[in-house]
């Protein structure tokens, strides 16, 4: 299996996680929120203490285990602040996911005008699905929503529009490369 067909699986794979995670998010809003919120605190938790007892096990002189003891100390309290105060994470989480979803509408929006160019016959499909992500992405930063349950049903739905318009580029673009530019011109010679 050639690099292309692993990278395409792969980012199906990555589109069917983001709308099952959508859909989650989205039937159950706030108990996703404490969730995702004690899961990355206990990841946190469990990174800061291998960082520190890798500082004060190894030789903390050493280049490679430098920051440890202070990397160590910061997912370590990050950790405790998301799994004892979760919904005081909210705001932050909601930023980087808008602005991560933002840019990926703002990327797919370069990709449908790189289509547009190329004379792709429906540009205008995944020049759409980029506008409504990026519309998406603003919602979650600038939160014009009251409280945290529609907060969550946003980023849920704003998480099934992301993992359809993968599908749908991967898919399309999959099947413009199989059909074979139109424009190119092989010429053989021995």
């Amino acid at each position: 299996m050639n690099w292309m067909q692993q990278a395409k699986r792969f980012y199906i794979l990555l589109s069917a996680v983001l709308i099952l995670l959508g859909l989650v998010v989205t039937i159950w809003p706030l108990q996703s929120l404490y969730t995702i919120c004690y899961l990355i605190g206990g990841v946190s938790i469990l990174f800061g203490v291998a960082k520190l007892v890798s500082y004060f096990t190894k030789d903390g002189t050493t280049l490679a285990f430098q920051f440890d003891l202070i990397m160590g100390a910061l997912a370590l309290v990050f950790g405790i602040i998301l799994c004892f105060h979760p919904g005081n994470v909210l705001s932050l989480l909601q930023l980087l996911i808008g602005l991560f979803i933002l840019i990926d509408g703002l990327l797919k929006l370069r990709t449908a005008l790189d289509a547009r160019r190329m004379g792709l016959n429906r540009w205008w499909s995944v020049l759409a699905a980029a506008l409504l992500s990026a519309a998406a992405g603003l919602l979650l930063i600038f939160n014009p929503f009251a409280g945290a349950r529609a907060l969550m049903t946003l980023l849920g739905i704003t998480l099934i529009i992301e993992g359809v318009q993968n599908l749908f580029v991967v898919i399309y673009t999959n099947r413009h490369f199989r059909q074979g530019p139109d424009d190119l011109d092989i010429v053989y010679e021995e």
